[in-house]
């Protein structure tokens, strides 16, 4: 009978394991713009303007993506296109969130 619970007590403590997981953030918060950023001008909250010809973009997935750095919060975006409105919106970011916004 020992030896049954010990076989028993050694099975179950070998059934135990670790588990890990490892969550990368990013610190801030960010805009995605996926799409051609040419000619394209982004106003944050009425207040602050982004040329998007003078950004940096990079290539994710085969797509053209602009990364803009905002903080936190409540926002609306507005981007223009040779005085064509593409995009009006209202956002919200949380903390190390991206918020991804299609250009057409």
């Amino acid at each position: 009978m020992k030896t049954i619970i010990v076989g028993l007590l050694a099975l179950l403590l070998t059934a135990c394991g670790s588990f890990k997981t490892q969550v990368q953030t990013e610190e801030g918060s960010s805009l995605h713009l996926v799409g051609n950023p040419e000619q394209a001008v982004l106003v944050l909250d009425n207040t602050t303007t982004v040329d998007l010809n003078t950004t940096k973009s990079f290539d994710l997935n085969g797509k053209q993506v602009t990364k803009i750095v905002v903080p936190q919060g409540q926002h609306r975006v507005t981007i223009t296109r040779n005085g064509t409105l593409l995009v009006d919106r209202s956002i919200y970011i949380g903390e190390g969130q991206a918020f991804e916004i299609v250009l057409p």
